[in-house]
């Protein structure tokens, strides 16, 4: 008689969501992610969209909002369309380049917000600069110290000033370019 037959072959193997690994016998491997963000990190993009397209709270963790379901599967087809990324959808969002109303979304690419964006940033670069001159050429004696105090504030402040409006303004433009939106709309 054969070994095995003697043998009860009673095992248990569960599958979770189907991307687990059966490990067979007598134990079974699966991953429960312990927050959001763990799931959003090891699940892949395709599971990542149909699993938005039904929950909510797992689009708002992607892309910072939660829409009706029907603005949820234009979103995700704008982003596997384009190729976006969350973090790109979010900034287009932000900045107003990816209009959401009650009954659609859809990309809007302006140049205007473009040119504010170049315009805010001239203008605090020419009023960081114009401080900087005034440290540089002090009307009193400072001590070396103070001036060298003063450049790093003020250029502190530039960088402060500089990235959110980069980030918000510049680079959103950048990346419909860069995706061939705007020639597509010929703006």
């Amino acid at each position: 008689m054969n070994k095995q037959a003697g043998q009860n072959h009673n095992s248990t193997q569960l599958n979770f969501g189907g991307i687990q690994r059966n490990a067979g016998r007598d134990y079974y491997e699966y991953l429960v992610p312990s927050s959001l963000k763990l799931l959003l990190a090891w699940t892949p993009t395709a599971e990542l969209d149909r699993r938005s397209l039904d929950n909510p709270k797992l689009f708002k963790c992607r892309f910072g909002f939660a829409p009706p379901t029907i603005i949820r599967e234009q979103v995700v087809a704008i982003r596997r369309q384009h190729d976006f990324t969350d973090q790109q959808i979010r900034w287009l969002r932000y900045s107003g380049l990816l209009k959401i109303t009650a009954q659609e979304a859809k990309l809007a690419p302006s140049r205007l917000i473009f040119m504010a964006g170049w315009l805010q940033l001239i203008v605090v670069s020419l009023v960081c600069s114009s401080m900087l001159f005034q440290i540089t050429y002090p009307t009193a004696i400072v001590p070396a110290w103070k001036q060298m105090a003063g450049y790093l504030f003020i250029c502190g402040y530039w960088m402060m000033m500089a990235w959110p409006l980069g980030k918000l303004y510049l680079e959103p433009w950048y990346v419909l370019k860069r995706a061939g939106v705007m020639e597509a709309q010929s703006i």
